[in-house]
C-alpha cells in the first residue's frame, strides 16, 4: 500500500492539471514495430511495460544505460516516467553558413493500473531552426504537420508546444473504451487516408465492440477546429464534429476486411452540436443518408493480409459527393503497401522493410460545403494537402544490439487543386532520401545519439526549385518522433 498513495497523487496531478493521455509506441514512426492503433481489428491495448531487472550498478549508470528514469512496479500498477529530449544541430546548403537546430524538451508517462486500465501522457516544448524548404511548408499551412500551431522564434525559427494523452479501459471482453486529447492512426501505413499521426491532436472518444474476436464494430468521434489562419473568413470558435465508423471481420485468420466511413458534420458556432447521425455506427450508411445534407461523408474499405513476419495492406476511399466532379479517377484515393520483418540467423538483429504507394485523386477530398472542407481543418485528415497526391515510400530499419540504421526515401508529386483554397505552397515534385545511424544508449528508455545525412532533389515545377543536402547530429528519445520528419518534402 505504500506505493498506492504515490500512484494516486501522480495520476491525479497529471489528470487534473493537463488532462493528458497519449500514445507512446517504441520506434513508432520508424516502423521497427508496427503501430498499435489499428482500425482493422481490435483496439490494441498498450504493450506491457518493460520493467528493468535489478542490478548492482550505481544509480547514475542504471538510469543512463539500463532503466527508465522513474519506475514503480507492484501488484496494483506499473508506471514509468522518462524525460524527453531531441537536441540536434546541423547545416544545409540552402542556408549557407547558418546553423539549423532542434531543441525539444519534455516528459512522457506510461501507466498500467491493474489489468484493464492504461494511461499515458506526453508534453513537449520546442524551438527549431529548420531547412528553408521546410519553413516554406510551415508558412503555407501555419502549423507543423503532426504537431501544432507555431509562432515565430527569432528571425527564422519556430516555437511550438504539444500536450497529448489518452486513457484506455478494457471494460469487458467484448467492449473497449478510449478517450483523450490525442490523434489516432487508422491503418497500417506510414501515411493514412482518413485518420493519421500527421494531424493536430484533438479531443475524441473511441469505442470498440467485438464478437468472439472475429467481428469488430468501432467508432471514433472527435472535435475538429478550423484553421482560421488560412481561411480568413472563418471565426475562431468555429468547430466541427467528425466521426469515423469501421466494421471489420475476419473470414480467415490471416485476412481481415473492413468497411470504413468518415463524416464531417456541419459546424457549430460557439457551442457543440451533436448530430443524431453521429450515433449511426454502421459504415457506409451515413454517406447515403447525408447525401443531400450540409455535411460530408467519405466511404471506404480496407483489406489486410497478415502472414508470418509480413503484412500486406490496402485501403481506399471514394468521394460520393459528385457535385464538383463525376470522374471516378479524380474522386478515388488508395494506399497499397507491404511491411516485412525479416528473421536473420543472428537473433540479436532485426530487419524491417516497408514499401508503400499512396495516390489521392484531384477531387477525392472535395465537397461543395466550404465549412466541411477537410483539408483546411488540418484535422482529422492527416494529409495537409489532401488531394492530387502521389507518393512512393521505401523504408529500411536494421537493429543489431544497440545499433540502429535507418534508410528512408520517398518520391512525392503533389499538384495544386483549383478547389483547394488551403494550398498556398504550390506544386511539390521531389525525391527525398535520408540515412541515419543511432546508437541506443538506453534501449529500455529509447534514448540514443544519432547522425543523419539527407538529400532532397527538386524535380520540374517543384515549389522550392533547388536541391538541398542536410546534415545533423544530436541526442534524442525514440519513443516518439511526431515533431519532425513525418513529412519528408
Amino acid at each position: 500500500m505504500k506505493y498506492l498513495r504515490k500512484i494516486t497523487i501522480i495520476l491525479l496531478f497529471l489528470f487534473f492539471s493537463n488532462f493528458l493521455t497519449g500514445q507512446i509506441n517504441y520506434f513508432e514512426n520508424n516502423s521497427i514495430y508496427l503501430a498499435d492503433a489499428k482500425y482493422n481489428g481490435y483496439m490494441k491495448l498498450f504493450p506491457n511495460i518493460e520493467i528493468q531487472k535489478d542490478t548492482t550498478h550505481k544509480w547514475i549508470k542504471r538510469k543512463l544505460f539500463e532503466e527508465n528514469f522513474i519506475s514503480i512496479n507492484d501488484s496494483i500498477a506499473k508506471i514509468c516516467i522518462n524525460p524527453f529530449f531531441n537536441l540536434s544541430i546541423g547545416v544545409d546548403n540552402g542556408h549557407q553558413t547558418q546553423i539549423n537546430f532542434t531543441n525539444t524538451r519534455g516528459i512522457t508517462l506510461l501507466a498500467q493500473i491493474g489489468k484493464n486500465l492504461y494511461l499515458s501522457s506526453e508534453f513537449y516544448e520546442n524551438q527549431a531552426f529548420l531547412p528553408e524548404y521546410y519553413n516554406l511548408l510551415i508558412d503555407s499551412v501555419k502549423f507543423l504537420p503532426g504537431n501544432n500551431w507555431v509562432k515565430e522564434y527569432r528571425e527564422r525559427g519556430i516555437d511550438y508546444g504539444l500536450a497529448m494523452g489518452r486513457i484506455q479501459w478494457q471494460a469487458t471482453d467484448w467492449m473497449s473504451l478510449e478517450t483523450g486529447f490525442n490523434k489516432i492512426n487508422l491503418g497500417n501505413g506510414y501515411r493514412n487516408l482518413i485518420l493519421s499521426y500527421d494531424a493536430r491532436p484533438y479531443p475524441y472518444l473511441h469505442m470498440v465492440f467485438n464478437y468472439k474476436k472475429k467481428i469488430f464494430l468501432g467508432n471514433v468521434t472527435g472535435i475538429a477546429y478550423h484553421n482560421d489562419q488560412i481561411i480568413d473568413n472563418f471565426k475562431d470558435n468555429l468547430k466541427n464534429i467528425f466521426s469515423v465508423n469501421y466494421l471489420t471481420f475476419y473470414p480467415l485468420d490471416i485476412l481481415s476486411i473492413s468497411l470504413i466511413d468518415l463524416t464531417i458534420f456541419h459546424p457549430a458556432n460557439g457551442y457543440l452540436r451533436f448530430s443524431p447521425y453521429t450515433f449511426i455506427f454502421v459504415p457506409e450508411l451515413r454517406p447515403l443518408l447525408l447525401r443531400n445534407k450540409p455535411s460530408w461523408s467519405l466511404p471506404g474499405c480496407a483489406i489486410n493480409i497478415e502472414l508470418p513476419n509480413n503484412k500486406i495492406y490496402y485501403e481506399c476511399t471514394f468521394n460520393v459527393d459528385d457535385v464538383i466532379s463525376k470522374n471516378f479517377k479524380q474522386n478515388f484515393a488508395y494506399q497499397l503497401g507491404i511491411c516485412s520483418n525479416i528473421n536473420l540467423s543472428d537473433t540479436t538483429s532485426l530487419l524491417n522493410i516497408r514499401v508503400e504507394y499512396n495516390s489521392v485523386g484531384e477531387h477525392a477530398m472535395d465537397n461543395k460545403y466550404s465549412t466541411t472542407y477537410p483539408t483546411h481543418l488540418c484535422q482529422p485528415l492527416g494529409m495537409w494537402q489532401g488531394e492530387n497526391f502521389n507518393e512512393l515510400i521505401l523504408q529500411l530499419n536494421f537493429l543489431k544490439n544497440n545499433n540502429l540504421l535507418q534508410i528512408f526515401t520517398s518520391y512525392q508529386n503533389i499538384k495544386p487543386s483549383e478547389i483547394n483554397i488551403a494550398n498556398k505552397l504550390g506544386s511539390i515534385n521531389s525525391i527525398y532520401t535520408s540515412i541515419a545511424y543511432t546508437y541506443l544508449i538506453n534501449k529500455i528508455a529509447g534514448f540514443g545519439a544519432f547522425v543523419e545525412l539527407s538529400d532532397r532533389i527538386a524535380l520540374s515545377n517543384d515549389f522550392y526549385g533547388k536541391n538541398t543536402v542536410s546534415f545533423k547530429c544530436g541526442i534524442k528519445y525514440l519513443f516518439t518522433d511526431k515533431s519532425l520528419n513525418r513529412w519528408h518534402l
